[in-house]
């Protein structure tokens, strides 16, 4: 097996290859893969189903190696506007450098606007703002910590999601796995929730 090669550091983040497969690491472990299963064609189709304009309003919650935000872009037209809530600075680096090519660049489309700092503070300040939202646990930025009332996918989490979501939204969650819990939240949050798996991942649905 080839060594690992590393492409950049930023602090506690480190860029590795193997072959064709990128690798992210913090602080020496390992966070992602760029190893396609085409879960994020998924996750697009049904997190958009709802949002039949010509000009959705989409939120997407890291970028991740950019598959995510490439199958996006590959599904929706000139007016839509896709925003991208990304946390760490050397992620956002990396796909304007190193990782561009395997998203085809898809950081530098018009359509994309990247975000940094606090989720929820973000959310905060964007109420009624977006079509759908995003998420992919187990290649974006955001840990499920469900006890923790400043993460994500917690109950105060979601009510942030909730309240940055036109009516009519839809929140869409990709995982490996089921995520025991989701579904329970999302509804004591007032989404309709549903669970559905589709390939090897499961994709929780949460509408208004």
């Amino acid at each position: 097996m080839k060594p690992l090669k590393v492409l950049a550091k930023h602090g506690e983040w480190t860029l590795r290859q193997r072959d064709n497969v990128f690798i992210v690491q913090h602080q020496g472990r390992i966070v992602s893969t760029s190893k396609q299963d085409g879960h994020e064609g998924d996750l697009v189709r049904m997190g958009l189903a709802r949002a039949s304009n010509s000009a959705p309003r989409i939120l997407v919650g890291g970028l991740g190696f950019g598959l995510l935000l490439r199958a996006v872009l590959d599904d929706v037209g000139d007016g839509a506007r896709i925003t991208v809530l990304e946390p760490s600075e050397a992620v956002r680096a990396w796909n304007e450098g190193p990782l561009a090519e395997l998203s085809g660049n898809a950081i530098h489309d018009d359509r994309v606007q990247v975000e940094s700092g606090d989720a929820l503070v973000f959310l905060s300040k964007h109420r009624n703002k977006f079509d759908a939202v995003l998420l992919d646990i187990d290649a974006g930025p955001f840990e499920v910590q469900v006890d923790d009332d400043m993460s994500l996918y917690s109950i105060g989490g979601f009510s942030s999601l909730k309240a940055a979501l036109d009516k009519g939204g839809r929140l869409a969650i990709a995982s490996r796995t089921t995520q025991s819990g989701i579904n329970k939240r999302l509804r004591e949050c007032g989404f309709h929730a549903t669970a559905e798996k589709v390939g090897e991942r499961y994709v929780f649905t949460g509408d208004l």
